[in-house]
Formats: structure tokens, sequence, C-alpha cells
């Protein structure tokens, strides 16, 4: 029995059984964008909001992810990150108001005493503080 195809010669299959596209292959891919932390016309964390500075597990890979709820609550949730530094000037909150500052479901409140920035440190027991 003949193996016949009427769609033109078949591609390539690579050993992990993907079908390799030659032209697509040697196309150079543009990077992607930049992450847009601010909507444009709209409050709200801008690039460069929080860095780590430790990992738990170095090992691990960390993360950091927030956003702001009506430009008066920053909700920041972690991952693997023993300590982080916090840019207020880029956090997009109306700072006449009180602004309350939630990390991993603990609330406290968010003042302009370190001003410009501080780094918060997660404690043995799972609370975050301020060390610099």
């Amino acid at each position: 029995m003949a193996d016949v195809s009427t769609n033109g010669p078949a591609d390539s299959v690579t050993s992990s059984g993907l079908v390799e596209d030659a032209a697509a292959k040697n196309e150079e891919l543009p990077p992607p964008p930049p992450l847009d932390f601010q909507p444009p016309s709209q409050p709200g964390l801008q690039n460069g909001w929080a860095s780590i500075e430790e990992r738990a597990d170095p090992a691990q890979r960390a993360w950091v992810e927030g956003s702001t709820l009506d430009a008066e609550k920053v909700v920041i949730e972690t991952e693997n990150v023993r300590r982080f530094e916090l840019n207020l000037p880029h956090l997009g909150v109306d700072w006449s108001e009180r602004i309350v500052l939630k990390i991993d479901g603990s609330t406290s409140e968010l003042t302009k005493k370190r001003w410009p920035s501080m780094i918060l440190e997660r404690t043995p027991a799972g609370a975050w503080v301020v060390v610099d």
C-alpha cells in the first residue's frame, strides 16, 4: 500500500512530535512589549513600584503582584519573597487620603513616613514589617 498525500510535501516532525515549519523557524519574533502597570489616564501602579530584594528560597521563582483600588487601597500578593522594596511615588495613590496597604492578606496603613521608598521583610511568623 502506497502512502499518498494530496496536500503537497509533508512538514518534518521533531522528536517531541511537533511539526517543524521551516519558514517560522527562520523568522525572528519581535520581543514582547514591556508590562504596562498603569493604563493611560488611570490611577494605579506604575512601572518600578516594587522590586524583590531577597527570595525566601533562592532556588525558586519569586514574584510580587499588586493593584490599587479606588486610589486609596494597595493590594499586594507575594510568592517566595523574604524582602522587597516598595517605591511610594510609583503607587499612583491619592496621598491626601488614608491609604490602606494589604499584603498577603494582612492589612495596615501606608504613610509617607519613609518617603520615597521602604523595604519590607517577612518575619518567620509570616507578618510583613518595615526594616528600612
